[in-house]
């Protein structure tokens, strides 16, 4: 069993019986409306249900790649605790695997759609590493928020922040002790020497104004992203001399940008999923094929061993030890070669059978 956990969904993926499938429902969802927010699924709808999550095409944001690094903790967690068998390792290992090359071969998950991402996508390419920046934030609400969030990952070298709620700005830093809180009125002295400058607030006034700009530049910051709504930085500030301003309304339309580019990417991505799915069906049917012609093949070959050799007895048992290890080394390669012929033929006698016959 392997249960996986994202911000809006949790998953359970099991091998047994109708009895047991009921025994975790009850367990891990014994408050659940059961007609409504469960759903069950069994055979290859699993398959193709995790596949798909891995590639992120079931995420809220179609594409995104924090899904992947989920499900490989889920599956990490589970064989820790014992609870993986045979089939969950292997379909999670080529869900995995599905995942990466996906990334790998598309621009599915390349492209961001979090407008936090790409405030600090603009600025990285503007300033380059944040590593060594100074940055002064305006705002303590959900999106500043989610800003320092996004800097410290970025190791940003300091993070200044300024409010007009000292309780909430209080808040943030217990939250991140790494930031500095500043009061409101100290702002414009503050942001000196910052190289980047963020307002995200709800203030229905300019929280960064010209003049006051105007009078500590060139030492006030270049790079400006306003993400107030309305309008938090007086727009004549982006006239100044090489200060570049960003607006909500410009990242708002790059992410609109990048979501038409992965719905386009989509289609290759469910080929890939489609190509999977078909091949993992195919592994557990040739799983099972295997097992009992190689069952049989041994059998046969007890049988015509003791019809040569058990009643005349013409070789001593130490001369019958090398045939025996041929004929298993025999079987070994046979099947070996015959599951690399039907894994790498077989979809080129369909393809050629579906061209051929197009109506089938």
């Amino acid at each position: 069993m392997v249960i996986l956990s994202t911000c809006q969904r949790r998953e359970v993926y099991l091998v047994g019986n109708r009895e047991a499938v009921s025994l975790v429902e009850k367990a891990l969802f014994p408050d659940f409306p059961k007609e409504h927010l469960l759903l069950r699924l069994s055979e290859e709808a699993v398959i193709r249900r995790l596949f798909r999550v891995a590639c992120g095409v079931e995420s809220l944001a179609v594409g995104e790649n924090q899904v992947l690094g989920q499900v490989r903790r889920s599956w990490e967690v589970a064989r820790e605790q014992g609870w993986c068998g045979k089939f969950l390792n292997r379909l999670f290992l080529q869900a995995v695997t599905l995942g990466k090359r996906v990334r790998r071969e598309t621009d599915f998950g390349r492209t961001s759609l979090s407008i936090g991402a790409l405030a600090i996508q603009f600025a990285e390419r503007f300033l380059g590493d944040l590593r060594d920046k100074r940055v002064f934030l305006i705002g303590t609400g959900e999106m500043a928020q989610l800003l320092i969030r996004y800097l410290l990952e970025r190791h940003v070298g300091e993070i200044r922040v300024s409010s007009k709620n000292p309780e909430r700005a209080r808040c943030v830093q217990r939250q991140f002790p790494g930031i500095q809180v500043f009061p409101y009125g100290e702002k414009y002295e503050r942001m000196q020497g910052c190289e980047m400058l963020v307002s995200a607030t709800e203030a229905p006034h300019y929280t960064v104004e010209r003049s006051s700009f105007r009078k500590i530049f060139p030492e006030a910051p270049h790079f400006l992203l306003d993400l107030g709504v309305p309008r938090n930085i007086d727009p004549q500030i982006g006239e100044l001399e090489s200060v570049r301003l960003f607006t909500l309304e410009d990242l708002q339309n790059v992410a609109k940008e990048n979501r038409h580019h992965r719905l386009q990417e989509l289609e290759q991505v469910e080929r890939f999923i489609d190509e999977a799915v078909e091949a993992f069906r195919f592994s557990l049917y040739w799983n099972t094929l295997v097992q009992a012609l190689q069952e049989d093949f041994q059998e046969i070959t007890r049988e015509e061993l003791q019809r040569l050799f058990g009643e005349t007895a013409l070789l001593a048992e130490s001369q019958m030890v090398p045939i025996k290890e041929t004929l298993q080394r025999i079987n070994r390669r046979f099947f070996a070669h015959l599951k690399n012929v039907l894994k790498d033929g077989m979809d080129g006698v369909w393809r050629r059978e579906k061209e051929s016959c197009p109506g089938r």
